[in-house]
């Protein structure tokens, strides 16, 4: 269940059910880039763009394409 939430918080466009997700495990930053990542059984690209609602997340950290956001 904890490897199926983790996919779905990195590849879902909605900025609510991603913070729902990692709080529910207790998630405090969040570490990502633009690049593919291999989830279940391929890689895929995470949709990084919900991690800039400010309702959710804070931005801090960003340098060379890497981001870390505060889970709020």
């Amino acid at each position: 269940e904890r490897f199926a939430d983790n996919e779905k918080a990195f590849l879902t466009n909605s900025s609510q059910e991603a913070y729902s997700l990692l709080k529910k495990y207790g998630i405090k930053y969040a570490f990502f880039s633009g690049r593919q990542g291999f989830y279940a059984y391929g890689w895929k690209q995470p949709s990084v763009e919900k991690f800039s609602d400010q309702n959710f997340f804070e931005k801090v950290y960003e340098k060379d394409g890497v981001k870390i956001v505060r889970v709020k």
